[in-house]
C-alpha cells in the first residue's frame, strides 16, 4: 500500500511538472535546472544566496513558508482582484491555482532543499508573506 502511494505521489508530480528545462538566468547563478509548467520561469529568492549552505537553508524556509502559507492565496488573490475591478471569481480561479501551486511547489522544495541545482517554479514567485 505504500508504495503504490509513492508510485501515485511521483505519477503526480509529472503530470503537475511536465517541462524540466535548463533555467535560463545569469551564468554564475547555482541553479541549472527547474520544473515548471509554463516556459516563464521566475527564480526562487533562494537561488540568489552566495553559498549551498546558505541557498540549501534558504529553500528549505522557503518551502516550508509554501508549504504552510499557500492556502492565504485563497483570501489574497480575491483581494486584489477586487481592488483592481477584476471580479471577485476570477480572484478566486486565481486564488485557487496559486495555492495549489505554492503548496505543491513548497512541498517540492522542501523533499529537494539539499538539491540546490533544481528549482520549482512557483506561481508569481512564491507566497510573499512573512
Amino acid at each position: 500500500m505504500k508504495g503504490v502511494a509513492i508510485a501515485s505521489m511521483m505519477i503526480g508530480l509529472l503530470v503537475a511538472c511536465p517541462v524540466a528545462s535548463q533555467a535560463t538566468q545569469e551564468s554564475d547563478s547555482s541553479v541549472k535546472y527547474t520544473l515548471s509548467l509554463t516556459k516563464a520561469y521566475i527564480p526562487s529568492e533562494w537561488t540568489a544566496e552566495p553559498t549551498y549552505m546558505s541557498r540549501s537553508g534558504q529553500k528549505l524556509v522557503f518551502g516550508g513558508k509554501n508549504t504552510l502559507l499557500g492556502w492565504m492565496e485563497l483570501y489574497n488573490e480575491p483581494k486584489e482582484s477586487i481592488q483592481d475591478n477584476r471580479g471577485f471569481f476570477r480572484g478566486m480561479g486565481r486564488g485557487l491555482a496559486n495555492m495549489t501551486g505554492d503548496t505543491i511547489g513548497g512541498v517540492l522544495h522542501v523533499a529537494t532543499f539539499p538539491i540546490t541545482a533544481l528549482d520549482v517554479a512557483l506561481p508569481e514567485g512564491g507566497t510573499d508573506l512573512l
